[in-house]
Parts: C-alpha cells; sequence; structure tokens
C-alpha cells in the first residue's frame, strides 16, 4: 500500500482546484438554462452542460485514482470524531461528483440526444432512446444534484470552522504554497495561528532589519494584527468552493 502523505501534492490541488472551478459553472448554468420539451433539440446552453458534466466526470475518476494511488493521512491535530466525519463527507462528495454526471448522460441518452464533448468528440449514448432503465437512472440527476450541493455546504462550512473557530492547519492541505507557523498546542489540544519561524522572511527579521536602520521595531500589536491578516486572507479561497468543493 502506498505510504501516506501530511499534505495534498499539487496532482491533487489541481484535480481539487479544476472541478471546484467547473462545478461553479456548472450548477447555475444547469439551474438558469431553459427547459427542454418533449422533441426539442438541445441548445448552446445544454450542450455546453453535457460537456463540462463530462469534463467534470473524467476529473473526478482520474482524482480518485490519483487519491488511491497517493494516500493522505488525517491531520493529527483533528479529534476522532472529527476525522471519521471528514472521511466520510469527502467520500461522499466523491460519490456525488460521480454518480451526478453519470445520470445526466443516462439522461440525455434516454431523450435519444446527440453528445459531443464541446462539439468536437462524439460521445456514446450509455442507453438506447426511450430506454426505461435510462429514464430511471437520468430521473436521478436532480436528486443528486441536491445532495451533492448539501455536501458542499457542509464541506465548506467544515473549512470555515477550522479557519475562523479551530484556527488550525486543516485548509492549508489544499491550498498552494506554504502554511504559517503555529505555535505549540493550547492546554485543549488545538494549534493556534503564530508567526511563522525565525527567518528571512520573519517578523523577528524585519525588526532586526528595523533596529539596524535605526527605525522603531514592530509592536506586538503589529504582529498580531498580521497574524490576522493570514487568516482572513485565507477566504477568497474559502469562497471559491462554496459554488462547488477533495
Amino acid at each position: 500500500m502506498p505510504a501516506e502523505r501530511l499534505h495534498y501534492d499539487t496532482v491533487a490541488k489541481v484535480f481539487h482546484w479544476l472541478i471546484v472551478g467547473l462545478l461553479a459553472i456548472q450548477l447555475p448554468l444547469g439551474w438558469l438554462m431553459p427547459d427542454i420539451k418533449r422533441g426539442m433539440v438541445p441548445g448552446t446552453a445544454m450542450s455546453l452542460h453535457l460537456s463540462i458534466g463530462a469534463t467534470i466526470l473524467l476529473l473526478i475518476v482520474l482524482r480518485f485514482g490519483w487519491r488511491l494511488t497517493h494516500p493522505v493521512a488525517p491531520d493529527e491535530e483533528l479529534a476522532d470524531w472529527q476525522r471519521i466525519a471528514s472521511a466520510l463527507v469527502h467520500w461522499l462528495l466523491y460519490g456525488a461528483v460521480l454518480l451526478t454526471p453519470l445520470t445526466g448522460w443516462f439522461f440525455a441518452s434516454a431523450r435519444g440526444w446527440p453528445i459531443a464533448l464541446f462539439g468536437l468528440v462524439p460521445l456514446p449514448r450509455l442507453v438506447e432512446p426511450g430506454s426505461s432503465l435510462g429514464r430511471s437512472i437520468g430521473g436521478l440527476h436532480v436528486t443528486l444534484t441536491w445532495i451533492l450541493l448539501g455536501l458542499i455546504a457542509v464541506h465548506v462550512g467544515a473549512a470555515f470552522v477550522h479557519l475562523l473557530v479551530y484556527k488550525d492547519r486543516v485548509i492549508y492541505r489544499m491550498l498552494t504554497g506554504s502554511e504559517p507557523g503555529f505555535a505549540d498546542s493550547t492546554h485543549d489540544g488545538r494549534a493556534r495561528f503564530a508567526p511563522a519561524p525565525v527567518g528571512a522572511g520573519s517578523w523577528q527579521a524585519h525588526v532586526d532589519r528595523g533596529q539596524r536602520l535605526g527605525a522603531c521595531a514592530i509592536s506586538p500589536s503589529n504582529r498580531a494584527e498580521g497574524s490576522a491578516m493570514e487568516q482572513f486572507s485565507l477566504l477568497p479561497f474559502v469562497l471559491a468552493a462554496t459554488a462547488g468543493s477533495a
């Protein structure tokens, strides 16, 4: 079995954020595009919806395979119930992201619609037009979309809790770049944000440089403000996941 990593690697992050970005387009598109009545041919919006769905399906299969071959260990700072809940939501998200576009493909196949990936690569029908099996499976598409939205809400809500309440490093595992430094765990076992260790880019380096130049040292209040800014600078990344998100 492959050794577990402590953080998601670059490939996993690329898969994750590509899927998030496509879901941010796909879900509003599916909600806003006009209904297609019996006998009508899908227009540009539906064709784009089908193409994005097929792309998401391909990406989630690749993401799932990569996750199996490049496992990531749970964060050791999490309580047991948090590890279990996190794993459960993650695997449910994988399932929902996989099954939602797949049922849409069945739906389109049962309707007899031509399916081509962005109008360039024809895709096969999964069932014959008029198939009762295709209609039954396709009928789950809307239900699964709502389930997916609910799981995304839970996933993003948990990210906010870790960022703003627990103030731990969980969210950094899926963000690009290096995470900030952390102080020792507090008495309740939760790690708090702290300035990065002494180094070229640390607060202490700035203080020393200022003293050498005869400038005033940076005050503790400014350091605290900088630490808070580190936390809230992550909010755009979390908000990006609200339309779609490991």
